[in-house]
């Protein structure tokens, strides 16, 4: 490092070498350069960012190409995607008066001659063919898609690929916005594309970009800048899709771990813990205001009842085994008589499972590391659990 300085001097006496009181901080300066040379782009990271723009840049093609060619399909066919037979006609339902419905009965048995069943069946013209109609989210979601439901159900598909897509480039945004994040937006975006369930994710019209990746990016960027109780706020939308918010019940319960062992601060947990707790009871108090006050008791039971409804044999689930669940498909393995038997067990499983990553998880925010160190390795471990 002297050497250089001295090179770069245009005239002058060579800087003087470091005495022995000052040796530390000529190694601090050597340190800073040699890792200032060590970010510097070369010729490699530019050849693997530059792979990355065109493999990204031809899946994002593919994804539109099939997206328009599926979106062009008979309306028979398009009716059929997820995203009409439970987000559209859902939102329709509270769009018009009748959201109180969207849930069965608390004395129901099945869902096939519900409410929601016979209004989705003549919505979109569909016979009686013992086809599954359920709407399995929180009554804020179909409130959130209510105002796409006035529309014919193929420019209300597109309109939602497009909000889940905008979706996504928000992610990416708040992500690359991140302190220290040294990432390119345009390279993030295009290399997400490179994920294959994204292209099934925007076909059929998922919820997992606007209620999952959006709201994740969101609150670890509010989290980094330190803004714990609004970071705790974004995160709570995630509880919209619960299997998707499990991440965030782990990081809350390390923090709350590591307060009650006093490894740290309790601003930064009690903040994130009451902004979780605020923006999840605000998400369900309102629409049960809006639509009833048992909305909540008829969700929950609705789930309840969707798990034996989806293993059920006549739904087709377990002929081609479309879980992507873990558990869900361990308990396939066993005979069908027992696999309610067995789910009661793999619940408690899953139970131990994250409590074991929750103190997992705390033993990091003991470690002497830095803030900003400490919250990227608790995102880094909890994420996967999804």
């Amino acid at each position: 490092f002297p050497a250089q300085s001295w090179l770069n001097q245009e005239a002058g006496e060579p800087p003087a070498l470091p005495g022995k009181n000052s040796l530390r901080d000529w190694n601090a300066l050597e340190l800073t350069y040699i890792m200032e040379i060590a970010q510097r782009p070369t010729s490699r990271h530019v050849t693997k960012r530059n792979l990355a723009l065109f493999l990204g840049s031809l899946s994002l093609i593919f994804m539109l190409a099939i997206t328009i060619a599926g979106d062009m399909r008979p309306l028979s066919a398009i009716c059929d995607t997820d995203y009409v037979t439970a987000l559209y006609a859902a939102g329709h339902m509270v769009g018009h008066g009748a959201g109180h419905d969207i849930y069965p009965a608390l004395s129901a048995e099945n869902f096939y001659h519900e409410k929601f069943a016979l209004y989705t069946r003549e919505l979109l013209g569909k016979p009686d063919t013992g086809w599954l109609y359920l709407f399995s989210y929180p009554a804020a979601v179909a409130m959130l898609c209510a105002p796409f439901s006035f529309m014919d159900p193929r420019i209300s598909l597109a309109c939602w690929q497009v909000f889940s897509i905008l979706g996504l480039l928000a992610g990416v945004l708040a992500f690359c916005a991140v302190p220290g994040t040294r990432a390119n937006a345009l390279t993030v975006f295009l290399a997400s594309c490179l994920f294959l369930p994204m292209l099934d994710v925007v076909v059929v019209g998922q919820t997992s970009l606007i209620l999952g990746l959006l709201p994740l990016c969101l609150g670890y960027y509010l989290w980094q800048k330190e803004r714990y109780f609004i970071a705790g706020l974004a995160w709570s939308v995630m509880g919209l899709k619960p299997q998707i918010a499990l991440p965030i019940a782990v990081i809350a319960a390390a923090m709350l771990l590591a307060t009650i062992f006093r490894w740290t601060e309790k601003r930064e947990t009690l903040s994130l813990i009451a902004g979780l707790l605020c923006g999840t009871v605000v998400l369900h108090a309102v629409p049960s205001l809006l639509l009833g006050p048992d909305i909540f008791l008829l969700w929950l039971n609705g789930v309840r009842m969707s798990g034996a409804a989806f293993a059920a044999e006549k739904t087709g689930y377990w002929q081609y085994h479309l879980f992507c669940s873990l558990p869900c498909l361990s308990v396939l393995c066993f005979p069908k008589e027992l696999c309610l038997q067995v789910r009661q067990v793999s619940y408690v499983g899953g139970l131990l499972a994250l409590v074991a990553a929750s103190f997992a998880s705390a033993a990091v925010v003991k470690q002497s590391l830095s803030a900003t160190m400490r919250r990227d390795l608790l995102i880094i471990l909890a994420t996967p659990i999804i």
